[in-house]
């Protein structure tokens, strides 16, 4: 059961320090692109809401459409709100 234990410890961390890795890289992007910082780790940029930590944003509009973050700065999507 320790074992497992560990295995569980060692996964949150690796995840926690892949998130903080990823925001450190879009959020630079996101302020120099004019985002607004919405609440805990929550930007909005035209008519998306960006979630730097986990590397996509959603359509403010439509929750359900959700496109990859470096396409949304590159305004590379035909989505609008």
């Amino acid at each position: 059961m320790g074992d497992m234990k560990e295995f569980f410890d060692a996964h949150r961390e690796m995840t926690r320090k892949r998130r903080e890795a990823r925001s450190a890289k879009y959020e630079p992007m996101l302020e120099q692109a004019g985002a607004v910082w919405k609440s805990d780790g929550i930007w909005e940029y035209n008519g998306w809401f960006c979630y730097p930590s986990k590397g996509y944003a959603m359509l403010r509009k439509n929750p359900r459409v959700r496109k990859p973050l470096r396409l949304i700065l590159k305004g590379e999507t035909n989505d609008k709100e």
